[in-house]
């Protein structure tokens, strides 16, 4: 990932900053049973981290974190999935080679169709139609207050505030959390952009 330009921030994860406040996001996340699964997505630099206790900005390669996830696995595709136990069961170079090559391209197109908000926005409303097998947006503790800032963002008050309501209501957030409220103020009173 290095020759494409990300900085590898933490094991198994890489960070690019390309974009207006958008970082893109690659990483080989640990599963159980000595499995991985290769995700990638989007970090949002106006979007609080609202799981840590106590919330904070994530407005650096190094405290980018997910807010919006592409993880092939959610939808039941075992494609770039892989188990590897040292001394158990160890995958072959060339099932790493093929798994990394294949990640690699689908990521980085992803990452070429999303160049500003209204694509961020637009990949949001991909990723809830998608079938599925593992875990949905809901299960993604940023994704519905990601989105909603997105729309905020954009001009689109009603359904954003909507979707900021929502992830409140369903991961306990505290709506009047300081780093909340700045961040809804600064969405709402943004001039509408792409």
């Amino acid at each position: 990932m290095e020759r494409v330009g990300f900085q590898s921030t933490k094991p198994r994860l890489w960070v690019r900053s390309v974009k207006p406040s958008i970082r893109e996001l690659f990483n080989v996340a640990a599963l159980k049973a000595a499995g991985y699964s290769v995700r990638w997505g989007f970090s949002l630099d106006f979007v609080p981290l609202m799981w840590t206790k106590p919330p904070r900005w994530k407005r650096t390669n190094k405290s980018a974190n997910f807010d919006l996830i592409v993880e092939p696995f959610d939808q039941g595709s075992e494609e770039f999935v892989f188990h590897h136990l040292p001394g158990c069961y160890e995958v072959d170079r060339a099932t790493i080679q093929r798994i990394a090559e294949g990640s690699t391209r689908q990521a980085l197109s992803d990452f070429e169709n999303v160049t500003n908000l209204e694509d961020i926005a637009r990949m949001f409303t991909w990723a809830e139609r998608q079938p599925i097998k593992r875990f949905g947006l809901e299960n993604y503790v940023q994704s519905h207050l990601a989105w909603g800032l997105t729309l905020l963002h954009l001009g689109e008050r009603e359904k954003g505030h909507a979707l900021v309501a929502k992830a409140c209501e369903l991961h306990r957030f505290d709506s009047a959390d300081r780093l909340l409220s700045k961040a809804i103020a600064d969405a709402d009173s943004a001039p509408a952009r792409t």
